[in-house]
């Protein structure tokens, strides 16, 4: 532990205003993450977080890895931000948990924070039961029916300082204690790509998991194809679900239009690589790539599932369709699929919107946050 108090050692961070104005704060963060080598949008936006605030505030910054894992992190960190590695073991049913509390104690107090961030279930527990050193927040990236039990719930948020919830439908899940507030992710991309609306490609990325059910989207595709067998959908993304998605797709004849790309590191070739983007999730916490495909001019058509697709897409740019009604999302691909002038409107329409989700002005809030929280 000497060797991350030697890593961590107290410096001053300088927060840059978006307008011009400089506060110096005396900051140290820790965010506590269960794995980082899977592929996903939680773990993108928590190291670009990570990454930022290491680069732009000149914050020091430091990682707790709750799980062994021998497998490379999907994501680049920044040099300078201090990775601890707790090295548990992990077995089901959470009996090894002890042992995750033990350590992280020893390294938070190593550390000693002024500010600690969790995130997902581990990080619930942890933040409810583990020792306490600065202010605490609880990052909710799905919503709060992630954490099951309603106790763990209610007494996480007594215990943190703050929770942040993504959008405002999970800060009203969140039982209100005065300290639930809502900071969305943002999206980083520049991208440098002008989109070719006449592809006749549809995009779909995410985790191949349950959640995203990607079955639905199958199966919605072979009716879509009745109409237009001349479009292809194209899936990035890995996962545990990709054995029965291959199965379906198969079931249905499907293998020269549903093609499985994988993971990809060039996500903006990826999304220029179509004229539609399309999702069929049961449950988002906040569909970043809802932003970003936005981002790169892509029209969107997504279920109105809890809690995310609602907060980003307007009127002008997509199709949010009620979760049930598997005729309406048809209708809507296909609207798009017959009119190219349609697609480009959206598209457009999409870039010019999805400009709140600004990296700058969300770290703003953060970096708002932060000083609140420190100066009380």
């Amino acid at each position: 532990m000497q060797n991350i108090k030697a890593k961590f050692a107290f410096c001053y961070g300088k927060f840059v205003s978006l307008h011009g104005v400089f506060a110096l704060i005396r900051m140290k963060i820790v965010y506590v993450i269960e794995q980082l080598s899977e592929v996903g949008g939680m773990e993108r936006i928590l190291v670009d977080k990570m990454n930022w605030l290491c680069r732009q505030s000149q914050t020091e910054v430091a990682l707790i890895l709750l799980w062994r894992d021998n497998n490379p992190m999907a994501y680049d960190l920044d040099g300078n931000i201090v990775v601890v590695r707790l090295n548990v073991p992990r077995v089901r049913g959470g009996l090894l948990f002890p042992l995750v509390v033990l350590r992280y104690n020893r390294a938070v107090k190593a550390l000693h924070p002024d500010v600690t961030v969790f995130s997902w279930v581990a990080g619930a527990l942890l933040a409810t039961f583990g020792v306490k050193r600065g202010k605490t927040i609880y990052e909710s990236h799905s919503d709060s029916r992630v954490l099951k039990h309603h106790w763990l719930q209610t007494t996480l948020q007594y215990r943190v300082d703050a929770v942040v919830a993504l959008t405002p439908e999970d800060a009203a899940s969140f039982t209100s204690v005065g300290n639930v507030i809502v900071i969305p992710n943002f999206t980083s991309l520049q991208p440098d790509v002008r989109i070719d609306y006449s592809k006749k490609h549809c995009i779909a990325m995410g985790r191949l998991v349950a959640e995203k059910d990607y079955l639905r989207m199958i199966a919605l595709w072979t009716r879509i194809s009745q109409t237009y067998p001349d479009w292809v959908l194209d899936i990035y993304g890995e996962g545990s679900e990709r054995p029965k998605i291959e199965q379906y797709i198969m079931r249905f004849h499907l293998e020269s239009q549903v093609l499985l790309h994988g993971f990809t590191q060039d996500i903006v070739e990826a999304y220029g690589s179509g004229s539609i983007f399309l999702m069929t999730s049961r449950t988002e916490g906040f569909p970043l790539v809802l932003v970003e495909a936005a981002t790169c001019g892509l029209p969107i058509v997504a279920f109105d599932c809890p809690c995310g697709p609602r907060n980003i897409l307007e009127v002008s740019n997509g199709f949010l369709i009620p979760y049930e009604d598997e005729d309406a999302y048809v209708s809507a691909v296909q609207q798009l699929m017959s009119d190219i002038t349609l697609r480009q409107k959206m598209g457009e329409d999409s870039q010019r919107d999805i400009a709140r989700f600004s990296q700058e002005s969300v770290m703003q809030q953060w970096i708002n946050l932060f000083s609140r929280l420190i100066d009380e």
